[in-house]
């Protein structure tokens, strides 16, 4: 079952990130490029946002859980992703929770195949603390490549 603290704080976070989306416009260009490309398919409102989040959760029918299944949802994944690469990492990605809860066997998965495939991962036990990881990450600018 979802925890609602879980859901309010995640709001909190994707609200910001809509706020504040023009202060990385680098940012905002590599994920609409990307989109221009067809390798990331998102809601009209993310294309202009960096964070994007992933449906988790919930009571649903049979049915729904195996449209969901078939559609490509996996249980244990995280709740927010900022999918540029910044610094050294290919992107970010984040577990929301609140105190005392921990992640699931299934998202302590993820969070390991995404760290040991270059991405920076966290979980975060209040939306203060998410927006200031994700303030950090994207201040370190576009990771360098080499072309």
């Amino acid at each position: 079952m979802r925890n609602v603290q879980e859901d309010k704080d995640q709001r909190l976070v994707i609200n910001w990130a809509y706020d504040n989306w023009q202060r990385w416009p680098w940012c905002v260009m590599e994920v609409e490029r990307r989109i221009r490309q067809g390798r990331y398919t998102v809601p009209v409102r993310a294309k202009t946002v960096p964070v994007i989040a992933y449906p988790a959760g919930g009571n649903r029918s049979a049915v729904t859980g195996r449209v969901l299944h078939e559609t490509g949802t996996r249980k244990g994944m995280l709740d927010l992703q900022v999918p540029v690469a910044c610094g050294k990492y290919f992107g970010l990605v984040i577990e929301m929770k609140v105190p005392k809860n921990r992640p699931s066997k299934d998202q302590e998965v993820m969070l390991e195949w995404f760290s040991q495939n270059g991405w920076m991962v966290s979980v975060c036990y209040d939306p203060g603390n998410a927006i200031f990881l994700i303030t950090q990450y994207l201040n370190q600018g576009p990771m360098e490549r080499g072309e």
